[in-house]
């Protein structure tokens, strides 16, 4: 299994990164296809979130990184982004 991360880079040297382990240990396979999708941000200086989104993996990732960007801290650290199912 491999664990691939995306780096994505925002105005300001703000980086996100989305993370596709924790859903390829769960499943044994990469994140695709329609469903149900959780997301977990972890953002510097924030609680925890949990984000939903049902659509194609491609629709719901770009949800989840509008919603981190929308939450992200002023602190210049990187956040994380983990697809979960």
């Amino acid at each position: 299994m491999l664990d691939r991360t995306e780096l994505i880079f925002i105005r300001g040297g703000i980086e996100m990164r989305v993370e596709t382990w924790k859903y390829e240990y769960a499943w044994g396979k990469q994140p695709k296809g329609y469903g149900a999708w959780w997301f977990e941000i972890l953002i510097p200086g924030c609680e925890t979130e949990i984000f939903q989104f049902t659509s194609t993996y491609a629709n719901a990732k770009a949800a989840a990184i509008k919603y981190a960007k929308e939450r992200k801290s002023t602190e210049r650290k990187s956040t994380e982004i983990f697809v979960c199912s």
